[in-house]
């Protein structure tokens, strides 16, 4: 995904199991996403993260869309 043109974070939700979802997340480096992954207790390094939840994934995608909006937000100013 982060080959695409003008794609710098690329997240891949995988549903695995009934409840879980699976969350890996890459940026190409002017964005870290490990903070997003701990805050749903997962880990990684500064640009590669990923984490599990047993949140709806409708409601986890809002939430990572809207933490990430604000994340490249931030970084931009």
């Amino acid at each position: 995904l982060l080959t695409i043109k003008g794609v710098e974070i690329a997240v891949l939700l995988r549903q695995d199991g009934k409840e879980q979802i699976k969350v890996s997340m890459r940026s190409k480096g002017n964005y870290p996403i490990y903070d997003l992954a701990e805050e749903y207790g997962g880990g990684g390094h500064k640009f590669a993260a990923s984490f599990t939840s047993n949140m709806p994934a409708e409601t986890l995608l809002r939430n990572i869309v809207e933490r990430l909006e604000k994340l490249t937000m931030e970084t931009l100013n």
